[in-house]
């Protein structure tokens, strides 16, 4: 059974995918070829220049690489950014559900304390009033 890879495994596994390592054999081919003796100075300069063709490109390779490791750590950057701005909410969201729960229960007091008075006001206004109980 395979584990999660860590972090650091997973950042190791993304660079391999995106750096291509066939440029960087090839520039190494390149150069030992350069060593050998027997070759004439024209073959010499040839194997330089396309050395120095290899080379640039290891290093466009690498340049890329870079950026690419630099988005990573911008959109993570923005991932945890994002991640904790919902928490925010999240927590804002609990807070304003507990207030209001707060001020739906002290509403519903008052409209059935409303009611009561009501219906305790139509009970007194059935009877008369004193002065006419009086009369």
């Amino acid at each position: 059974m395979a584990s999660n890879p860590t972090p650091d495994e997973e950042v190791i596994l993304r660079n391999r995918i995106i750096f291509d390592t066939r440029s960087l054999r090839k520039c190494y081919r390149r150069f030992l070829t350069q060593s050998v003796d027997h070759l004439s100075q024209s073959d010499l300069t040839t194997a330089y220049e396309q050395f120095l063709v290899d080379l640039r490109m290891v290093q466009t390779n690498l340049e890329k690489h870079q950026l690419a490791y630099e988005m990573y750590l911008r959109e993570t950057a923005i991932y945890k950014d994002e991640c904790n701005r919902i928490e925010r909410e999240i927590d804002e969201a609990k807070a304003d559900i507990i207030t209001l729960k707060g001020d739906l229960e002290q509403a519903q007091l008052r409209r059935k304390n409303k009611l009561e008075y009501d219906d305790l006001a139509k009970q007194i206004n059935k009877h008369s009033t004193r002065r006419d109980t009086l009369e």
